[in-house]
């Protein structure tokens, strides 16, 4: 595995569980509870990681369709797969597989193929970038989990 891809796979580990972590705080009356109707609930935001996880897998994997799907397209699929995760348990557990896809895509990037495009309802782009792409997305989520927390007056830090 190339040295960048190294460094990104353990930025993802560690937010990863970072994320797991926090869901162990989460009170099962907050899980699905949004600030307003057109914000996330926690689930919401963690289902939501876990359908990009499973896009940026694809898309490093250089296993994107031939037919690209526009950016509206790719958002109503990643929606409709974040809908379906209702409880904290398929939460844990489709963000924990799909961790596991993108950390596996991860792992087959090289010194030789990291520089190479990849097809995305975006438009080409190198591997290299996709991987600040997935670290700034899962860190910035995780954020928002973290806000959400202190939302309902949960400000401990929660440290593991």
């Amino acid at each position: 595995m190339d040295s960048i891809a190294n460094t990104a796979q353990s930025h993802v580990r560690a937010a990863s569980e970072r994320v797991i972590h926090l869901m162990s705080f989460v009170p099962d009356d907050r899980l699905s509870w949004a600030p307003s109707p057109t914000s996330r609930s926690f689930l919401q935001v963690v289902a939501h990681i876990a359908s990009t996880n499973r896009a940026f897998a694809q898309i490093l994997s250089d296993e994107m369709p031939e037919e690209v799907p526009s950016p509206d397209d790719f958002f109503r699929v990643l929606r409709v797969a974040e809908e379906r995760i209702t409880t904290r348990e398929d939460a844990i557990a489709d963000f924990t597989e799909s961790t596991e896809e993108l950390r596996k895509a991860m792992s087959s990037l090289t010194a030789e193929n990291i520089a190479t495009d990849r097809r995305s309802p975006f438009g080409p782009m190198p591997a290299q970038a996709w991987l600040d792409i997935v670290q700034g997305h899962i860190e910035g989520h995780r954020g928002q989990l973290e806000f959400l927390q202190t939302l309902w007056g949960d400000l401990d830090q929660h440290r593991s």
